[in-house]
This record gives structure tokens, C-alpha cells and sequence, in this order.
């Protein structure tokens, strides 16, 4: 068990060290939640405080810097799944089924590398919307909760998007997965 847990180590530091060394795989994950906080909260201000029976809020930011979590880990979890599939394609996949590894490892070294680049996106939404004045209401305990949901989405949504790598071994199919995703997040 233990072995599993080093190689589940070393595959998450590998594809995490794989998507900060391609800068235009991380870029849209960080770029356009970014923008929409801005565009939002530029649009919407102050209007959920004035809607009647809206609970009593500070400003849209609070509320747009979640959906930039949300949004950053949506695209990240398209951006695993592509990257899983390439693999598969380059025929590194191949060979790690082939050599000792552990067939868990493969999979969950993938999903919390997917985690990891979740959290660092976290980090930098969180610091950004604060910076700009946005708040959490619950405080140490709700950045806490903020941090765990964070985490709980990033495998579902990477755990997604490895499973249309594994089922399709095309990168092109889990990319062409995106815009549905995406519509959901607007849905929800």
C-alpha cells in the first residue's frame, strides 16, 4: 500500500509539473474565470442586495468568486482529462501498464494532480477576489469549506474527464466535452 502511495505521489507531481510547464494548458483555467468575476461583478454590483427576499449581501464579488472556483476547476478538469488522453496517444500510458505500477496509482496520481492544480487555483482566486474587496462569510471555516468542495469537484470532474480519455483514447473527444460542461456551470 505504501509503494501505491509513493507512485500516486510521483504521477500527481508529473502531471502537475506537465501542466505548469505548458503554460497554455493552465492559462484558460485562470484567464476566463477571471474575467467572468470581473464582467459579472462589474455588471451585477450591488443588485443581489436589493432583491427582496435576497439574504443581505455585501456586493456580487462574494458570490462571483465562487463561480471562478467553480469555473477554474471545470476547465482544469477538461485540461487532466485531455492530458490523460494524450498520454494514452503517446503510448505513455502503455507503458505504465506494462511496467510494476500500480493500476490505482495511475489513476488516482492523475486525479490528484488534478487536485493540487485545483488548490493552487483556489489560492489565487481567493487571494484576487480579496484583494478586490470580496469576503467570505464564514470565515476561516467557510475558506476551510471553500478548500474541501474545491478538492471534492476537482475528482469528480477530473474522474470525469479521465474516464472519456480511458473510454475514447482521444484528447479531441475530452475537449469536445468542454462546451457541454460549460453549459452546465451556467445551468446550475
Amino acid at each position: 500500500m505504501r509503494l501505491a502511495a509513493v507512485q500516486t505521489a510521483a504521477l500527481a507531481r508529473r502531471s502537475v509539473v506537465n501542466t505548469l510547464r505548458t503554460p497554455q494548458a493552465l492559462f484558460p483555467s485562470l484567464f476566463f474565470p477571471l474575467v467572468l468575476m470581473a464582467i459579472f461583478t462589474g455588471s451585477f454590483g450591488n443588485a443581489p442586495g436589493t432583491i427582496p427576499g435576497f439574504p443581505p449581501v455585501r456586493g456580487f464579488l462574494d458570490f462571483a468568486l465562487a463561480g471562478a472556483v467553480l469555473q477554474g476547476i471545470l476547465i482544469g478538469g477538461t485540461t487532466a482529462g485531455a492530458a490523460f488522453a494524450l498520454d494514452i496517444e503517446g503510448g505513455f500510458f502503455d507503458r505504465l501498464v506494462a511496467s510494476p505500477v500500480s493500476r490505482v496509482a495511475i489513476l488516482t496520481g492523475r486525479l490528484a494532480g488534478g487536485v493540487m492544480l485545483a488548490m493552487l487555483q483556489t489560492v489565487i482566486f481567493l487571494g484576487i477576489g480579496i484583494a478586490f474587496g470580496a469576503r467570505v462569510q464564514g470565515g476561516v471555516a467557510g475558506v476551510a469549506l471553500l478548500f474541501l468542495l474545491a478538492a471534492l469537484l476537482s475528482v469528480a470532474v477530473s474522474g470525469f474527464g479521465v474516464t472519456l480519455a480511458l473510454r475514447s483514447g482521444s484528447s479531441e473527444a475530452v475537449q469536445g466535452s468542454f462546451p457541454l460542461v460549460f453549459a452546465l456551470l451556467f445551468f446550475s
